[in-house]
């Protein structure tokens, strides 16, 4: 397909970094998606009352006249300290609902190309690639959202969301690009296309320092009968996550609110609260501050594995142990995030029947060689004839 220069030099280069050898690529283009979808006005105008209400209440609390019983208390910079820290939270929500409104239209932003093989699409976060690709029957039965101006968006993939709320549906694929129905035509040659040759198969992994007796043992004793590990390693957690970065601000905040009351004499406390119940709060705010290194102690005995026949993750569990599975089928809707360092992490979208078709992720995170991890899977998936169900869960 003859296309007009699309990319710059430096867009160009990030596509030529993700192909494999041998692979052509066909068409590539910037995808444009939409900024504004009904889903991130809401959240916008949520922001924007949370906001609101937040300055009333933060004028109501610094720029109110204080009674003359609060007077003397007023000019303790404790109680102004505390003040702070209690609104910081509110603070940072009304950050991450702005900074929420904003993701979905960047993660469907980047680089859409396809090649002989694949359809793929690559932006940089930070300094971190990430690369979404389809194959196989990922990319029969597309759908075409139409737009203005001869534009659209192709479907590759819909995720569903499932909570007591509702449900929300991602759309995922290549947003506002011109000439949706030939870029088709181009993604239905890719999925008729050979997939590459396995290659030589690979010697027996060796099983990592870290790994004793016993983990040997219930791993060896939780794979199938004539099922062999290619790959095998430990997992690399980072010690702050979204949830652990949140644990560690909330329990700094609240060690710190607790342990100033306690510093602040009884008689200047209207309603003295007993120091035994603003210690046992302390002590709560502390578990919440150590809760990255306790999670990442205890996520640090857990492990990936690649058979020939599926993908693992080991769980040592607080009793016992289990196993969540993934199918190479799966690997037909894959997103890789690649760090400079070549560490990253792979995640494979897959569709649990028993839920009613919800789509879940299998994540293998923190891997130190995860390009060469994910041409391994490929390879596996290539000589590999399985059907295990994806996300299953055995002890």
């Amino acid at each position: 397909m003859n296309q007009p220069v699309l990319l710059t030099r430096e867009q160009q280069r990030l596509i030529d970094r993700e192909l494999e050898p041998g692979e052509q690529l066909l068409w590539a283009a910037p995808a444009r998606p939409r900024i504004f979808t009904a889903h991130s006005i809401a959240i916008i105008l949520f922001a924007v009352f949370w906001c609101g209400a937040l300055l009333y209440f933060m004028g109501s609390f610094f720029m109110g006249e204080p009674s003359s019983h609060d007077a003397a208390a007023e000019q303790n910079g404790m109680f102004i300290l505390l003040r702070i820290l209690f609104l910081l939270p509110f603070i940072g929500a009304a950050y991450a609902l702005f900074w929420f409104s904003r993701q979905e239209s960047r993660i469907h932003g980047g680089i859409c190309a396809v090649t002989d093989r694949r359809a793929l699409l690559i932006r940089r976060s930070r300094s971190t690639v990430i690369r979404t690709e389809w194959s196989g029957e990922r990319l029969d039965g597309l759908d075409i959202r139409t737009r203005q101006g001869n534009r659209g968006d192709i479907i590759l993939g819909i995720r569903e969301l499932r909570s007591k709320n509702g449900t929300r549906i991602i759309v995922h694929g290549f947003h506002g690009i011109d000439n949706p129905e030939q870029i088709v035509d181009l993604l239905k040659q890719a999925a008729l296309a050979a997939p590459p040759p396995p290659a030589t198969e690979p010697p027996q992994p060796e099983w990592p320092r870290t790994a004793d007796r016993t983990t040997r043992h219930n791993l060896e004793t939780r794979l199938s009968p004539g099922e062999t590990i290619r790959w095998i390693a430990p997992r690399h957690p980072s010690l702050f996550n979204p949830t652990t970065g949140f644990l560690f601000i909330f329990g700094l905040i609240w060690t710190t609110v607790s342990f100033g009351i306690l510093t602040v004499p009884a008689d200047r406390i209207e309603g003295d609260m007993p120091s035994f119940v603003v210690a046992i709060f302390g002590i709560l705010g502390l578990m919440a501050l150590s809760s990255p290194w306790i999670h990442r102690a205890y996520a640090r005995k857990q492990y990936y594995l690649l058979t020939d026949r599926r993908i693992i993750r080991y769980n040592p569990g607080l009793r016992t142990p289990s196993i969540h599975t993934c199918c190479y089928s799966a690997l037909e809707s894959t997103r890789l995030s690649i760090r400079p360092d070549g560490s990253g992490s792979l995640d494979i979208d897959y569709t649990i029947a028993k839920a009613g078709g919800m789509t879940n992720t299998f994540t293998l995170d923190n891997i130190p060689d995860i390009r060469n991890t994910c041409i391994l899977a490929r390879q596996l998936a290539t000589a590999n004839d399985s059907r295990t169900p994806s996300g299953e869960t055995s002890s």
